[in-house]
């Protein structure tokens, strides 16, 4: 299984201790809106792939692992691609399509499909906060 063989929640645990950043909360936070706004929309009628947009928000952000260390300042931006990278690596182009444009600053709208607007609702709904000292 993915997320055992490859250790990644384990990885994102660590990266709690070492990096101000809790992408593990995030993405735990973005995948449950999007998945509960999912499940609301195919209740209603609106067809819509919940399993699709499961795999995008739960490995939308681990493309941040796969930047390097004088990419640091960039992170924000080129995780996108690294995210679309190891999805295609691991065999989940579909999923990595959707996690990889999850960002709307360079995205037409009106193209999207509805498992792709839910993961950028969610993502900019789930925001974190910082104390004083940067945590």
């Amino acid at each position: 299984m993915l997320a055992t063989d490859d250790y990644i929640y384990e990885f994102m645990r660590i990266g709690i201790d070492i990096t101000p950043f809790n992408t593990l909360g995030h993405v735990g936070g973005v995948h449950y809106v999007a998945v509960y706004a999912a499940r609301q929309l195919a209740r209603n009628g609106i067809p819509v792939d919940v399993a699709l947009i499961s795999g995008a928000a739960a490995c939308h952000d681990i493309g941040k692992y796969g930047c390097k260390k004088n990419e640091e300042k960039r992170v924000p931006y080129l995780h996108y691609y690294y995210t679309g990278m190891c999805c295609r690596r691991l065999g989940l182009p579909a999923i990595g399509h959707i996690a990889a444009n999850h960002s709307v600053w360079d995205l037409e709208l009106e193209n999207l499909s509805v498992e792709s607007l839910l993961l950028i609702y969610a993502d900019f709904r789930v925001k974190s906060s910082r104390n004083d000292k940067g945590k």
